[in-house]
């Protein structure tokens, strides 16, 4: 993914070159390198810190072309994690409707699973797990995102 994101930076390398404005270069990144670091990025929410380190240099290394090595104002675009992290948590929000075809793997709330009027009733309670990889899943990352966004 990473490989394949860097190959199209050459196209804007050379649009670049061209003098062609930053508007138009930012716009040619958002759609035509971003996508390809996007594509399933929802469940990459819980990649390790060397993905989200490669991943994160492509789209620095596109902002350094269409800066010209800081000669030019380029907008501010969000980081990659952030993306993720906020698809994510719209993703779980979804699941939450009983209609949604993956709402049989979203756990009780807290205060369907004890009976008992709680402070924290609207959090979901995150499934125990042993290993790391269940505990970077998609599942467990977007309660834990979910929870953060509760109490803010």
């Amino acid at each position: 993914m990473v490989t394949k994101a860097s190959r199209r930076l050459h196209f804007l390398r050379l649009l670049a070159k061209q003098g062609t404005s930053v508007a138009d270069l930012v716009t040619i990144y958002v759609s035509l390198v971003r996508p390809v670091l996007e594509y399933g990025h929802v469940l990459l929410v819980g990649c390790s810190k060397e993905q989200e380190r490669a991943m994160q240099r492509v789209q620095q290394r596109a902002l350094r072309i269409i800066s010209r090595a800081g000669r030019r104002d380029v907008p501010d675009l969000p980081t990659l994690q952030s993306r993720r992290e906020d698809a994510a948590v719209k993703l779980f929000r979804q699941m939450l409707d009983a209609e949604h075809p993956l709402h049989d793997l979203v756990p009780a709330s807290r205060s369907t699973a004890t009976g008992r009027s709680l402070r924290n009733k609207n959090t979901i309670s995150i499934p125990p797990a042993r290993t790391k990889r269940l505990q970077n899943s998609f599942l467990h990352k977007a309660i834990k995102l979910y929870n953060k966004t509760i109490d803010t």
